[in-house]
C-alpha cells in the first residue's frame, strides 16, 4: 500500500474505477452464462415437453371423441359415425406416432398405449360393424358392449397414467430449471456482494488516502488563516495532495515574513509618526533634543543616548543634549569635524556602528550599580545633505535591522525637525534686530520732528528780524543827515544784517526741500488713494458680476429643473407602470429592468431636488411655513417610516422621547422632516451592524448649545448610530457641499454631498443649528439638531404675512375635494355636455401628456389633451370632465390665470384640479386655497386655521413631486 499511496490522485481513481469495471463485467459474464442456461432449460421445456403434453392431451380429447362415435353408431347403428369413429382413430394413432418421435425415450409407453388403443378399437369396431349391420342382435352383444368397455376403462386408466407421468416430467423438468436458476442467483448474489464490498473497502481506502491530506490541509489553512503561522504541516504522501500541503506549508512559511515584514514596516512607521508628533511645535533646540531621546533611546531599549549640535561659524559639535549620561573630566561635550567618533560621523555623513566595545568606554549607573553598554551607534543629522548634528545612542545588545532603520529614517526627520528649530532662533533674532531698528526710527522720526518745530521757530524769529529791521532802515534814512557821523557803524549794521539774510535764505531753502519732500509723500498718497478707489470700483464690479451670475445661475438651474422634469416624468411614470406588468406581457428580468430604470429616474430627481434647494438656500429665497408640532406625532411618523428600512438593513431602530417636552412646538414641519430624514438615512447608510436612535429631548445643564438660543425653550433632536464614525478632521469637511468623509473615487458609500449641507442651512432657516460628536472611525456618531420652540402665535403671523395686501377673487366656492358635495342648480340645461370618467390633460409637452392619457388609461380613465390654456377652458366649459390635470408654465395664459378663471365660471368651479409644477409653487398654491377659504361669522381666525388643518391634510402631496417630476398642488 506504501506504493500505491506514492500514486497520483488521477493514478488513484483511475485503478478503483478499473477495479470496478473489472468486477462489474465478471459479474456481467457470470449472469450472461445463468441467463443463457435458464434459456436452454426453457427451450427444451418449450421444444419437448409442451408439444408432448398437448399430443396427450389431444389424444385425451380425440379418445373421448372417439369412444363417443363408437357409442353413438352402435346406439344409432349408423356406418357415417363408424367410419367418424374409425377416422379419428387413425389420427390417434398418429399423433402416437408423433409422440414417440418427439421424444424417443417414450416408445414403450407409447407402444403399450397403441397396443392398448389397438385392442379396444379391434373390439368396439368388429362391435360397432356387426350391430351397425344387424341392430337387432344389440341383445346378444352384451358380452360384446362389456367387453368394449373394459377396454376403454383399461385404455383409460393407461392414457392417464401416461398422462400423469408427463405432466410430473414436466413439473420435475421445471423444478429442476428454477432449482438451478435460484443456486446461480445465490451465488452469482454471493459473488457480488465479495466484489462490491471489496470494492468499497478499497475505495474507502482510496478515498481517504485523498481526503485526509485535504482535510488536513483544509485545517492547516484555516489555522494560517486566523493566524497561527506555528502551525505543523506534515504530508509523506508524494501526489497532488502531498504538492498541495507542500505548496500550502510554502505559502505559510511566505506568508508569515510577509506579516512579519508588514508588522515590523507598521511599527517602524508608527514610531516614526510618534518621533515626529514629539518634535512637532514651536520648541527650543535643547527641548527637541531632550523629547528626542526621551523616545529614541526607550524605543531602542538602550541605556545612554547624547544628542550633539552642529555650529556652522565655529565648525564644531556642541552637546545640546544627554539621557542618562555620566559627565566626565576626560570626555569633552564639544567636537571639531573629525574629531573622535562624533566629528568623523559628522566629517564622512555616515552612521558608525560599535560592536563589543571595551568596558571603561562608557558607563550606565544607577543607585544600585552601574554597567557599560558594549554596542554604540553614531548617526549624523543631514537636512539636504547638510550637517545639522549628531546623535549617539549606546545600549547592553546588539542593535537589530528594525532599530538601524528606525534611526536612518527617523534621521531624515530630526534633521527636519532641526532645522526649523534652529530656522525659529535666527528668524527670532532677525524680528528683535527689526524691533530694536523701528525703536531707533522712531526715536530718529521724533528729533526730526524736535528739529522741524525748532526750524520753523527759527523762520519766524528771522522773519520778526528783518520787519523789524526794514523799519530801522526808515528811520535811519530819515534820520540819515542828522546821523551821517554814524554811516560807518551803519554799514557795519548792514553787512551784520546781509550775513544774516544770508543765513535766513539758507533756513528758506532748507524748508522748500523739507516742503518739497512732504508735496511728494502727499502726491504718493494720493496715488495710493487712487488706486484704493479703483479697487473698491473693481470690487463694486465684481460684486454686481457675482449677483448676475446668481442670477444666472438660478434661472438655468430654474430652466433646467424644468427641463429635466419633463422627460423625467415620462421615463418615471412608463418605468413604474412596466414595473407593475399588469398586462403580464413581460418577464421577470424586463419587469427588474424597468424596476431599475425607475429607481434610477427617483435618485436623478433626488439630486435635481438637492441642488435646487441648495440653490435657493444660497438664494435666500426658501420660504419658512410655520406648523404646531407634537413631539408624540412626530416620533409615531419616524417610527412608521424608517423600521422596515431598518429591519431590511438588520440594524435595531428607536425613537425615544425625553422629559420636559412641550405639548406642541411651532416650526417648519416640511423643513424639519426633510432635515430629520437626511440624518436618519445617513445614520442608516453607514451602520452595517448595531442601532440607529432617534431622540427628543431637551439639552442637558452642561451641554453646549448655540449662544444666541435660550436653553428653557431649545430642544435637541439627536440621531446617534454605532457605524463606521466620523474622523475629527472630517467632521467640518463633511458639512460642505459636495463633500464626504470618504471623498476618493472608489468609496464604499454613495450619494452626492449635499445632504448635510442642505440640512445645516434649513436648520439655520428654522433657527436653529446642527453639531456633530464622534469619537473616530468606528466609534458611531451622533448628529444634534437645536431649533427654538417658537410660539403660537407664530403660525399666524407666519400665514398672515404670506396673504397679499388685496384678496384675489377666484370665486366663493369650498376646496375640489368638497366640491363634489354641492352640485350646481340645472346644470343640465345652461347647453353643455357633461363628460363622466373623464380627465382634461392642459399640457404644452405632447409627449409628457401622452404619457398623462396612458397612464389615465390603466384606470379606465377617458382622456382629452389640450396644449394651450384657452382651449382647456373652453373644453371644461363645454365637456365639463370629471378632473383637470393642469400644467402652470403653458403659452398664453399660465395655470394660475386658468385656475383663477375655472373657479370663477359656475360650469366648471367644482371640478377637482391637479396642478404639476417644474418649481416649488408649494406658498404660491396654499396661498390660492386660503383665499377660497370663506371667513365664518363670529369666529376670528377661522380661514387661517382651517388653511393650518387642511395644508397639514395634503402636506405630502403639495411636497412631493408629481410622478417623479414638478410639484403636486391639487386645488
Amino acid at each position: 500500500m506504501t506504493g500505491f499511496q506514492h500514486l497520483s490522485v488521477r493514478l488513484k481513481i483511475l485503478s478503483v474505477a478499473g477495479l470496478g469495471i473489472f468486477l462489474f463485467l465478471a459479474y456481467f459474464l457470470y449472469s450472461y452464462y445463468i441467463a443463457e442456461t435458464n434459456i436452454d432449460h426453457l427451450r427444451q421445456v418449450e421444444s419437448h415437453d409442451f408439444p408432448v403434453l398437448e399430443l396427450v392431451n389431444a389424444n385425451n380429447v380425440e379418445f373421448l371423441a372417439i369412444s363417443d362415435a363408437f357409442d353413438d353408431a352402435i346406439s344409432q347403428a349408423d356406418a357415417g359415425l363408424l367410419d367418424e369413429a374409425r377416422e379419428r382413430s387413425d389420427r390417434f394413432l398418429e399423433r402416437l406416432g408423433d409422440i414417440e418421435r418427439l421424444d424417443p425415450t417414450l416408445s414403450a409407453p407409447v407402444d403399450d398405449l397403441r397396443s392398448a388403443f389397438i385392442t379396444y378399437i379391434t373390439v368396439a369396431n368388429d362391435t360397432a360393424a356387426g350391430l351397425v349391420e344387424n341392430p337387432g342382435a344389440r341383445v346378444d352383444s352384451y358380452e360384446a358392449l362389456t367387453e368394449m368397455q373394459r377396454l376403454e376403462q383399461q385404455y383409460t386408466d393407461e392414457h392417464g397414467a401416461f398422462e400423469q407421468q408427463r405432466y410430473q416430467s414436466f413439473r420435475d423438468n421445471l423444478n429442476a430449471s428454477r432449482e438451478d436458476n435460484k443456486s446461480t442467483q445465490l451465488i452469482g448474489l454471493a459473488l457480488g456482494s465479495v466484489a462490491f464490498t471489496l470494492l468499497g473497502l478499497i475505495a474507502l481506502r482510496v478515498t481517504r488516502s485523498i481526503t485526509r491530506p485535504l482535510e488536513d490541509a483544509m485545517g492547516a489553512a484555516d489555522s494560517i488563516a486566523s493566524g497561527n503561522w506555528d502551525t505543523e504541516i506534515r504530508s509523506d504522501s508524494r501526489d497532488e495532495t502531498g504538492h498541495l500541503i507542500r505548496a500550502i506549508r510554502k505559502m505559510r512559511d511566505t506568508l508569515k515574513a510577509r506579516t512579519d515584514e508588514d508588522r515590523r514596516q507598521e511599527q517602524l512607521k508608527n514610531q516614526l509618526s510618534e518621533l515626529n508628533a514629539l518634535m512637532r511645535g514651536d520648541l527650543s533646540i535643547e527641548q527637541l533634543g531632550n523629547n528626542l531621546l526621551s523616545y529614541v533611546v526607550p524605543t531602542l531599549e538602550a541605556q545612554v543616548g547624547a544628542f550633539y549640535t552642529f555650529d556652522t561659524d565655529s565648525e564644531t559639535l556642541r552637546l545640546s543634549s544627554a539621557y542618562a549620561m555620566q559627565r566626565r573630566k576626560q570626555l569633552a561635550n564639544e567636537f571639531r569635524l573629525g574629531e573622535s567618533l562624533v566629528g568623523q560621523s559628522a566629517l564622512e555623513k555616515k552612521t558608525i556602528i560599535l560592536e563589543q566595545v571595551p568596558e571603561e568606554y562608557m558607563l550606565v549607573g544607577s543607585g544600585t550599580g552601574n554597567a557599560a553598554p558594549r554596542n554604540v551607534m553614531v548617526l549624523p543629522i543631514l537636512h539636504d545633505d547638510e550637517l545639522k548634528g549628531v546623535l549617539e545612542v549606546g545600549a547592553f545588545q546588539s542593535f537589530s535591522e528594525s532599530d538601524t532603520a528606525f534611526l536612518e529614517q527617523g534621521a531624515a526627520l530630526i534633521g527636519v525637525a532641526l532645522h526649523s528649530a534652529q530656522n525659529r532662533l535666527r528668524l527670532a533674532g532677525m524680528l528683535e534686530q527689526t524691533q530694536q531698528q523701528a525703536r531707533a526710527l522712531e526715536a530718529q522720526k521724533e528729533e526730526m520732528a524736535q528739529v522741524n518745530q525748532d526750524l520753523e521757530e527759527q523762520a519766524m524769529e528771522l522773519s520778526a528780524s528783518e520787519s523789524r529791521l526794514q523799519q530801522q532802515q526808515e528811520e535811519l534814512k530819515a534820520i540819515n543827515e542828522e546821523l551821517e557821523s554814524q554811516t560807518q557803524a551803519l554799514r557795519a549794521s548792514e553787512e551784520s544784517l546781509q550775513a544774516q539774510q544770508e543765513e535766513l535764505r539758507v533756513t528758506n531753502e532748507e524748508l522748500e526741500a523739507q516742503a518739497k519732500v512732504l508735496g511728494e509723500q502727499k502726491a504718493e498718497m494720493g496715488q495710493k488713494n487712487k488706486e484704493l478707489e479703483l479697487l473698491h470700483q473693481e470690487l463694486e464690479d465684481k460684486i454686481k458680476e457675482l449677483e448676475l451670475s446668481s442670477k444666472y445661475k438660478s434661472e438655468f438651474l430654474s430652466t433646467m429643473s424644468h427641463e429635466l422634469r419633463t422627460p423625467l416624468n415620462s421615463i418615471l411614470i412608463l418605468s413604474n407602470a412596466l414595473g407593475q406588468n399588469k398586462k403580464g406581457n413581460l418577464d421577470d428580468k424586463q419587469v427588474e429592468h424597468a424596476q431599475v430604470i425607475h429607481s434610477a429616474g427617483a435618485d436623478l430627481l433626488s439630486l435635481i431636488n438637492d441642488i435646487l434647494d441648495i440653490s435657493k438656500i444660497e438664494e435666500g429665497k426658501m420660504d419658512v411655513m410655520v406648523d404646531a408640532i407634537a413631539p408624540s406625532e412626530l416620533c409615531d411618523h419616524f417610527q412608521r417610516h424608517f423600521s422596515h428600512i431598518a429591519e431590511n438593513r438588520n440594524v435595531a431602530f428607536h425613537v425615544a422621547r425625553g422629559e420636559g417636552l412641550p405639548a406642541s412646538f411651532y416650526t417648519d414641519r416640511q423643513r424639519l422632516e426633510q432635515i430629520l430624514k437626511n440624518l436618519l438615512s445617513n445614520a442608516l447608510k453607514f451602520t452595517d451592524d448595531g442601532s440607529v436612535t432617534l431622540s427628543i429631548e431637551r439639552p442637558g445643564e452642561d451641554e453646549r448649545i448655540p449662544g444666541r438660543m435660550d436653553r428653557a425653550s431649545t430642544l435637541k433632536f439627536a440621531v446617534t448610530d454605532t457605524g463606521v464614525g466620523i474622523p475629527e478632521d472630517k467632521q467640518k469637511l463633511i458639512f460642505e457641499a459636495f463633500q464626504q468623509a470618504d471623498g476618493t473615487t472608489s468609496r464604499k458609500y454613495g450619494g452626492t454631498g449635499l445632504g448635510l449641507t442642505i440640512s445645516r442651512e434649513l436648520a439655520r432657516l428654522l433657527g436653529g443649528e446642527i453639531s456633530l460628536h464622534s469619537d473616530g472611525p468606528g466609534t458611531g456618531a451622533t448628529f444634534m439638531l437645536y431649533l427654538p420652540e417658537g410660539h403660537a402665535g407664530q403660525g399666524e403671523q407666519a400665514d398672515d404675512g404670506a396673504a397679499p395686501a388685496e384678496p384675489v377673487d377666484i370665486g366663493a366656492n369650498a376646496e375640489a375635494h368638497t366640491a363634489a358635495d354641492l352640485p350646481l342648480e340645472g346644470q343640465d340645461d345652461d347647453g353643455f355636455v357633461v363628460r363622466e370618467k373623464t380627465v382634461l390633460v392642459v399640457e404644452d409637452d405632447g409627449e409628457f401628456a401622452n404619457v398623462l392619457v396612458d397612464l389615465a388609461a390603466d384606470y379606465g380613465l377617458e382622456s382629452h389633451i389640450c396644449h394651450d390654456g384657452e382651449t382647456g377652458l373652453e373644453y371644461a366649459r363645454r365637456y365639463r370632465p370629471s378632473a383637470i390635470i393642469l400644467d402652470i408654465g403653458l403659452p398664453g395664459i399660465d395655470g394660475w390665470e386658468v385656475m383663477e378663471k375655472l373657479k370663477a365660471d359656475a360650469r366648471t368651479q367644482d371640478i377637482p384640479v391637479h396642478f404639476l409644477s417644474g418649481k416649488d409653487e408649494r406658498k404660491k398654491a396654499l396661498d390660492l386655497r386660503r383665499h377660497r377659504l370663506p371667513r365664518q361669522a363670529g369666529q376670528p381666525g377661522a380661514d387661517a386655521q382651517r388653511l393650518r388643518q387642511d395644508r397639514d391634510r395634503h402636506r405630502d402631496q403639495c411636497a412631493a413631486p408629481a410622478g417623479g417630476g414638478g410639484q403636486r398642488h391639487p386645488a
